[in-house]
């Protein structure tokens, strides 16, 4: 709790550095949706006339040919009048991992950067961006598998639907849902720590430290996860009165709180060391 106190105090004393943070996370989740809503929407539109086709093969062949995750990928990869849309997907797919690493990229790095230099001395920036991005492309090389996967998914589920009554489970869908979220935690602690590896030794050395260190890493993680849950219900309890007042204070309330958890991690991160 105290770390959580002193990382209150770190912005409290540099109002210019949180303002700073505050606008950078904006200008993030503006520019991330900007560059990266056009690619997701055109490939939706190609996900769901895939679905479609799908489904259409599938009643042709029964359904036994989609109960399990290979006969979907066979016909993704075999159907001729399914296999163009794909390779759309695919290279659309590429599109977005580009675009997204690089927007992630250039604001997460600052505004990490900015929480280390608030808690004391770092790379500077040209280098700390440089060290950050190393570190991402190996976690962006996971996101992008979950992604994947997750596509994967949610199409088996859509044929599935239309072949029986019965709701299909999604059981898969949640493992790789909770292996993504202990990714991210991991992902957050390496940017958390001392920057001291880059690359793939770096993102390895994270997972080993957060895991070394977990007495520390797992309370904390906790804590910070039931804050923005807490913001989270205020936000819902609002909209149910006022959509704009929930907008504003979930904007009050949310992007500072963005600021000081990058900060809250630091604090720990380096106590741990």
């Amino acid at each position: 709790m105290n770390d959580a106190v002193k990382a209150l105090r770190a912005w409290w004393r540099a109002p210019r550095w949180l303002v700073l943070s505050l606008v950078l996370d904006v200008l993030f989740f503006v520019v991330y949706g900007f560059v990266t809503s056009p690619i997701k929407d055109k490939i939706l539109e190609h996900v769901v006339v895939i679905g479609s086709l799908m489904s259409q093969a599938a009643q042709e062949s029964g359904s036994r040919a989609v109960q399990s995750g290979q006969s979907i990928v066979a016909m993704l990869l075999t159907r001729q009048e399914i296999a163009p849309y794909v390779r759309q997907v695919l290279v659309l797919f590429v599109m977005l991992a580009i675009a997204g690493f690089v927007t992630f990229v250039l604001f997460q790095a600052a505004l990490w950067w900015v929480a280390h230099r608030r808690v004391g001395p770092t790379l500077p920036l040209p280098d700390f961006i440089a060290r950050f991005a190393s570190l991402t492309l190996w976690w962006g090389v996971l996101a992008a598998a979950y992604h994947l996967l997750s596509l994967l998914v949610d199409i088996r589920l859509a044929v599935v639907k239309t072949l029986s009554s019965t709701p299909p489970t999604d059981a898969l869908g949640v493992v790789i849902m909770v292996l993504a979220v202990i990714a991210a935690v991991f992902a957050l602690w390496t940017y958390g720590r001392p920057l001291n590896e880059s690359g793939w030794r770096g993102a390895v050395e994270g997972v080993r430290w957060t895991a070394r260190h977990w007495r520390t890493t797992l309370p904390a993680t906790v804590f910070v996860a039931l804050v923005f849950v807490a913001i989270n219900y205020a936000i819902i309890g609002l909209s149910s009165q006022s959509s704009s007042a929930a907008l504003i204070v979930g904007g009050v309330l949310a992007v500072p709180a963005l600021s000081w958890a990058r900060v809250y991690l630091v604090l720990r991160g380096n106590h741990v060391d």
